[in-house]
């Protein structure tokens, strides 16, 4: 995840609203052309943001030490720009990458959609070549077909009707809390906002909590979890294996067809509900405020208070690593309800024109061998981008406190592999993603519709009303999906 305002803008492009982009591309001063408007077809085209540009530099001296390599061609754009080409340009053309970086969710869209991601019809395929430490997760020094298929199935994808395998992980993602005076030493969110002096700083929490779709969907999924502790996400959609249609609980929730999640539901839109009351910025209208302004006013409040809260990510890490901010895992909603996000994270996919070009993919492998294992290229890339890289090995390497000496860095990535590891369950087996439907579905469901902001916001507030709007989104997401 990057900037938050602009990955607002991703999550709308999944809802249905069309994002256009108008990047800037400019070549990065290690042997390639100052005047490049495009890759050049014989090399590795790769973009990198600015402020990557010394790790990634790392990461291709490494690369060139053995000889006889496809040549890596950096250019400098914002990665979402660079990913956005394929909608206006076509995966063909040749602004557009070979190694394409992308969020989890953006897989299916461009798999399947845009034909665009080189398919590996088997996790084998998909691993050849690469270094077994990337999935050693047993570290018993063997990399076991279950560790690799752990590994791919974050890329699992259907072509032709058949499972294939479209992408390799790059880093682990998960939502964590910056915290300042006593709001470090609160064991959950209600007790947050229950402060006595809430309204001295819970506007910060709030602000990040549900605005961003995200965050919103960890607070409802941690109510709607079963008492057994099984993951949510197949009660948000999932794919019947028998029926061959998508299903989804939330579809079916209403005062007339009370499904066992009802109260659940109920019980998360009422702590919402209550929660914005308690908020200061509980009478702005989110929407008019836009992404950026709302976001920087939200940092703002988390700046300016004592005691404050804020949902952020590792990608924020150097803002936040200053004197008097600490950081923890996202405490339980309230006892007994832990927070639960949705699945988090980047990965980078093979533009398919590359398919018949096997010593271009080897090389591709290559590289990513490197992002994924190398010891100052993981290091580097967490500790100036706030990647935290995927694989047993960089996990190795991140944990190592020898490595990554800051104990404010020891915490994040603690934190982050916590939350990671309670993360919810949306991608069914059978590798449609449903991931990017349930995001769909709580886009539409109106918590971010001014019409059911203000009904949060409402003394008179209907529970009744906002679970009909959730349904019904859902059941509109299903229909699109089942008549694929």
């Amino acid at each position: 995840m990057m900037n938050k305002s602009i990955f607002k803008n991703t999550l709308l492009g999944l809802g249905g609203v069309v994002v256009s982009f108008s990047p800037l591309i400019t070549a990065v001063s290690c042997g390639t052309d100052s005047n490049a408007t495009g890759f050049d077809k014989n090399k590795i085209g790769v973009y990198v943001e600015q402020s990557w540009v010394e790790t990634f530099n790392k990461a291709k001296k490494e690369y060139e030490k053995v000889s006889g390599r496809t040549e890596i061609q950096f250019l400098i754009n914002n990665v979402f720009d660079g990913m956005g080409l394929i909608d206006t340009l076509g995966f063909q053309d040749q602004k557009v990458a070979d190694l394409i970086y992308m969020p989890l969710d953006r897989i299916p869209v461009l798999s399947q959609d845009k034909k665009a991601l080189m398919a590996f019809e088997s996790v084998e395929a998909l691993t050849s070549g690469m270094e077994d430490s990337i999935f050693d997760t047993n570290g018993n020094g063997i990399a076991e077909e279950s560790e690799k298929q752990e590994f791919a199935n974050l890329g699992k994808g259907v072509v032709n009707g058949r499972n294939a395998y479209f992408a390799f992980n790059h880093n682990v993602e998960s939502l964590i809390a910056f915290t300042k005076g006593t709001a470090t030493n609160a064991k959950t969110l209600e007790e947050v906002f229950q402060s006595t002096d809430a309204d001295k700083w819970a506007d910060s929490m709030f602000s990040t909590a549900f605005y961003d779709l995200w965050p919103s969907l960890g607070f409802v999924a941690g109510f709607l979890e079963s008492n057994d502790g099984i993951a949510v996400g197949k009660s948000l959609i999932s794919y019947n294996e028998t029926t061959k249609k998508y299903e989804s609980d939330m579809a079916k929730i209403s005062e007339t067809n009370p499904t066992g999640n009802v109260l659940k539901l109920k019980e998360a839109v009422t702590f919402i509900a209550s929660t914005i009351n308690s908020a200061a910025l509980s009478g702005q209208d989110w929407m008019a405020l836009g992404g950026d302004i709302f976001f920087s006013k939200t940092e703002s409040l988390f700046k300016e208070k004592s005691n404050s809260f804020i949902i952020d990510g590792p990608w924020n890490k150097n803002k936040w690593m200053s004197e008097g901010v600490d950081v923890k895992s996202i405490p339980e909603i309230k006892t007994g309800k832990k927070f639960i996000q949705a699945p988090g994270g980047w990965v980078y996919g093979i533009n398919a024109r590359n398919s018949t070009n096997a010593k271009k993919v080897a090389d591709m492998k290559d590289f990513m061998d490197i992002l994924l294992t190398d010891k100052e290229v993981v290091s580097s890339q967490y500790k100036s981008m706030g990647k935290v890289i995927a694989g047993a090995e960089a996990k190795k390497i991140l944990e190592d406190k020898t490595n990554i000496t800051e104990v404010f860095d020891q915490k994040i990535l603690e934190a982050v592999y916590a939350g990671a590891a309670n993360s919810m369950n949306s991608r069914p087996d059978n590798g449609n993603s449903s991931f990017m439907n349930v995001w769909a579905a709580w886009d539409e469901s109106g918590f971010r519709d001014k019409a059911t902001q203000d009904q949060l916001r409402s003394k008179n507030f209907d529970v009744n009303l906002v679970i009909s709007s959730i349904a019904k989104s859902f059941e509109n997401v299903l229909l699109r999906l089942n008549k694929k």
